[in-house]
């Protein structure tokens, strides 16, 4: 049985975006995006939520996000990736499993200025050579 590993996130960004370049000139951008959800407390009044995804950029989609802004609604299909992280706790170091979303397409919400250049950039990147 075949299982697949795809999801679909849609918010805000939370900051302008910076790109990086680490070992073998390869670009990254490690971004996040605010995603609002609906919440129901114990009488079931209804409130507003937001969650702050961290999102991980390589190559190509590193370099077309960086044309968006802070607040820009942006869509993104990807995977999760399950990374260990070492983090300290009461001054011990433990090591704990989180998980990572790597983009794998952009969709242009928003930011109309940018949709065709994306676009464009996207099939570029699947054409051949």
């Amino acid at each position: 049985m075949s299982y697949k590993n795809k999801t679909e996130l849609m918010g805000r960004l939370a900051a302008d975006p910076a790109i990086n370049i680490v070992k073998g000139n390869i670009l990254v951008a490690n971004i996040q995006i605010a995603i609002e959800r609906t919440i129901f407390d114990e009488n079931g009044t209804e409130s507003k939520a937001v969650d702050f995804m961290p999102i991980t950029l390589w190559r190509r989609k590193a370099e077309m996000i960086k044309d968006y802004k802070k607040g820009d609604l942006i869509m993104m299909d990807g995977h999760l990736e399950l990374k260990s992280k070492t983090v300290s706790i009461d001054e011990k170091a433990k090591e704990i499993k989180v998980y990572e979303f790597i983009c794998d397409y952009i969709y242009p919400v928003q930011a109309k200025n940018n949709a065709k250049k994306i676009e464009e950039q996207q099939s570029n990147e699947n054409e051949p050579g």
